[in-house]
């Protein structure tokens, strides 16, 4: 079948995504223009079998990112799978909250994917940054991306680390005793009971990345409590939805963090003792 062909049928899926499924498999890397440029490509039976298969797990509601295995933050393509959240465009504020504060030295809790870490070392090539994860997966991910965006080689393994770019195993902060003058963080702070939640399209991405306790603050308190009784840090950027702001804050005011900034879903705070 000819690509062209292959683009006109009805999938039941958005044109866009069918576009990027049959893009991933005869040119990744390329723009979709490529497909119109090359509209005459004759895909063989593998091409096929394995766009057909993409297709059925999109409709069966698996994440496209996860399908493709990138996705796109702050303008740049990460490797994703089911080993971390898919980054979301509502975490680039915490770069631009990050980036405000101009620091020389960043930790960054919950790495994940690695997406923060990478993009403020990239963007803020100056500072020193760690990224912190306790799950050994994520961290594995997250290396994958250092190593793709030449921040890490691949003799770098275990030690995850370089001159100005680390990657450790710690939960939250754990026995860590470093100092830092930014501590940014995404952290799960979804709750269960929230009426909005799609846990159909969310059941593909690891809970424990996702989910808190505490009407999804308990980690994100717990993170604080550290910060604040070891006085680690200037500042605290976190990620959390705007419902939880007023919650957080307050809690944080009592631990001795000032509330300075917020955008969109991120919050800036500083140390005042």
């Amino acid at each position: 079948m000819l690509v062209k062909e292959l683009r006109k049928k009805k999938f039941g899926l958005d044109k866009n995504e069918l576009d990027l499924i049959i893009l991933n498999e005869i040119a990744p890397g390329e723009d979709k223009s490529f497909l119109t440029a090359h509209e005459d490509i004759k895909l063989d039976d593998g091409q096929m079998k394995r766009i057909e298969l993409n297709v059925d797990c999109r409709k069966n509601g698996e994440p496209l990112a996860y399908i493709l295995g990138y996705k796109e933050f702050y303008g740049r393509k990460f490797l994703v799978d089911s080993r971390a959240l898919i980054p979301r465009p509502e975490t680039e504020a915490l770069i631009d909250l990050v980036k405000e504060l101009n620091p020389k030295s960043i930790l960054e809790v919950g790495t994940g994917s690695g997406c923060i870490a990478v993009t403020l070392a990239l963007e803020l090539p100056d500072a020193r940054i760690v990224g912190l994860d306790n799950s050994e997966n994520a961290l594995m991910l997250a290396r994958d991306n250092a190593i793709e965006w030449r921040l890490l080689e691949e003799w770098d393994h275990p030690v995850h680390s370089s001159e100005w770019f680390g990657l450790m195993y710690s939960d939250l902060l754990g026995d860590l005793k470093i100092r830092t003058e930014v501590i940014v963080a995404n952290l799960p702070y979804v709750d269960k009971k929230w009426d909005w939640l799609d846990k159909k399209a969310l059941a593909y991405e690891p809970a424990e990345a996702l989910y808190a306790k505490d009407e999804g603050l308990a980690l994100i308190k717990k993170l604080i409590h550290q910060a604040a009784r070891r006085k680690c840090t200037k500042y605290l950027v976190l990620e959390a939805d705007p419902c939880q702001h007023e919650k957080i804050a307050e809690y944080a005011k009592t631990k001795g963090f000032d509330l300075v900034k917020t955008k969109d879903f991120g919050l800036v705070f500083k140390f005042n003792r």
